[in-house]
């Protein structure tokens, strides 16, 4: 039940943001559901007028991937994030912030 209402509320929050940015260039699926999640990326537009190639969808890959059908009208790209990068980034730097502030 909880990963239908998820896959129904992304849509909702889709649709809104193409009002107001009148369309969409692109839809970025990140974090795990962009690297592992073929079936909530294809749950997540199913009914729509975005459409993905399903063998794209399914293919493993590390890097940015562009998964959309070639006759969709918007790109639909799966992208792996690195929030352990980031992470790292921000404590390097916070340590960097504390030490100039203490010396």
């Amino acid at each position: 039940m909880a990963l239908k209402v998820f896959t129904r509320g992304i849509p909702k929050t889709i649709g809104g943001f193409a009002w107001l940015m009148s369309g969409l260039g692109a839809i970025v699926f990140t974090g795990g559901i962009g690297k592992h999640d073929a079936e909530t990326r294809a749950e997540v537009l199913s009914g729509s007028e975005v459409s993905i190639n399903s063998s794209l969808n399914e293919a493993k890959g590390d890097g940015v991937r562009l998964i959309s059908a070639s006759d969709s009208r918007t790109a639909v790209f799966a992208v792996p994030a690195q929030e352990n990068l980031v992470i790292a980034l921000h404590v390097k730097r916070m340590l960097r912030a504390t030490h100039r502030t203490t010396t």
